[in-house]
Parts: C-alpha cells; structure tokens; sequence
C-alpha cells in the first residue's frame, strides 16, 4: 500500500485541507481500477440495470393506477350515480394514496442499485475478486438500512438547507461515511452515523474540496468527451470515493468490526 495515501493521525483538531494527498490519492484509485476493473464494472452494469428495471415497472405501476382511477371514476359517476366533481375527488385520493406507496418502492429501488455500485467500488479497491453473489448479498436488508438511515439523515439535513447550505453540506460530509459503513459492516444505522461522525472530525473541509475538485474534473472530462468520459470517471469515482473511506475508517480489510475500533 502506498504511504502517500495511507490513513491519518486520527486525532481531532480544527478543519484542514490537505491537497497534497489529492492527487496521489487519484493515481492509486486509478492504478487499482487498472489492476482490478471487475467488481466495479459489475457493480455500476448490475447497478444501473437494477435502478433501471425499478424505474420501468414503476412507472407501468404509475400508468396502471392513472388507468384504473379513471375506469374507477367513470364507474362511480355512472353506476353511484356521483357528481363528477366528487368521483374526481375520490379517484385523486385513490391516486395518492397509491402513489404513496408506489415511490418509496421508486426510492428502494435506486437505494439498492446505489448499494451494489459502492460495493463494486469497496471491493476493487481492496483487490477483491468480481463476484456477482456478493454483490447481492443481504441486499434487502442493507437496503432498508440505508433508506432508515436517508430518512433520518434527511430530517437533520432539509432544515439546515435553509440557512444557505452551509450546515447542510458540514452534515453531509459528517456522514459521508455512514453508508460505507452500513455495506461494510454489520452496525446499526445509529452506530454506523456516529463512526462517521466520528471519524470526520476536523476533516469536514478537506473531505469537501476533495470531493467538490474530482466532481469538478469528473465534470468537465465528461463535457469535453460528450459524457463518454463517464464510462472510465463513474469507475475511478466509486474506486476513489472508497479509498477515501477506507483511509479514515482505517478499515482496509473486509470483515467483521473490531470491537477495540468500534468502541
């Protein structure tokens, strides 16, 4: 393993940017995706297919519903003999009553995919072999996980957007590491929050410029290629974005937590 990206005094301490470990942290998640494209070309093919085939049979669902509250309305105002105003009141319940169960599905959907893509990327980055079993593995359940943990990151999140972004993006990036945590792991939403928060201490405005300056880089390369250059970015930033989290989690290795760690 290179020294140049190897993880941090742990220590906390006010927020600091070190660029200097930007790049080299760049080259190594471009030489493992060269040594080792498999599990996260899986990932974000089986991903994207997964995210994919969600939005598919969600809007058919979605088509299935405008349909039926139609036939459903034409038969109250009929048959009940409804005023038509009142049917098109009750077909519009009907409607979101449906559509509230029929988006979170939507939501789960690309949740999943989002879980099988990071994986892809978590194992390319630690040289792992390509295996579309564990790709799946436990998905449901880490799944619902990660929408669990959405929501709750979510009612901290959207309030604090408000004051200009600026505590919503320092929430962001305390618990930019609570979903690897989540896939990697096996806490609770609650425990896995806490060791992001954790484990970002002092590290809030580095963690930022590093992510904002390769979205940055990913931006332009694909502009410049007409969005070809998303099919070697979106790899070298799943490899990347995992690198960043093994280098704070100091977790380099699959496996079960250590409990000295997650104390």
């Amino acid at each position: 393993m290179s020294s140049e990206w190897s993880p941090p005094n742990s220590q906390s301490g006010p927020p600091t940017a070190d660029l200097t470990q930007l790049m080299p942290l760049i080259e190594e998640s471009w030489r493992r995706l060269k040594t080792n494209p498999g599990p996260v070309a899986i990932g974000l093919v089986t991903g994207m297919g997964v995210s994919s085939i969600g939005m598919m049979f969600i809007y058919i669902a979605i088509f299935g519903v405008v349909m039926i509250s139609a036939v459903v309305g034409a038969a109250l105002s009929g048959a009940l003999g409804m005023s038509e105003d009142a049917a098109a009141a009750m077909t519009s319940v009907v409607m979101l009553l449906a559509m509230l169960v029929i988006y979170p599905l939507l939501f789960g959907f690309i949740m999943a995919a989002q879980v099988i893509m990071m994986r892809g990327g978590l194992v390319t980055a630690r040289g792992g072999a390509a295996d579309l079993g564990a790709m799946f593995s436990g998905l449901p359940r880490i799944t619902l996980k990660v929408l669990g943990m959405t929501f709750v990151m979510m009612c901290a999140i959207l309030p604090s957007a408000l004051l200009l972004y600026i505590p919503a993006i320092y929430l962001g990036m305390r618990w930019s590491l609570a979903m690897y945590y989540v896939i990697d792991t096996n806490l609770g939403i609650f425990d896995c929050m806490r060791l992001s928060w954790r484990k970002t201490e002092g590290k809030v405005l580095d963690l930022f410029i590093k992510h904002f300056v390769f979205g940055l880089g990913a931006l332009f390369i694909g502009v410049v290629t007409c969005y070809l250059g998303f099919i070697f970015v979106l790899p070298l930033q799943m490899v990347f974005m995992s690198l960043v989290y093994m280098q704070l989690s100091e977790r380099h290795e699959a496996g079960l937590p250590d409990p000295d760690v997650y104390a």
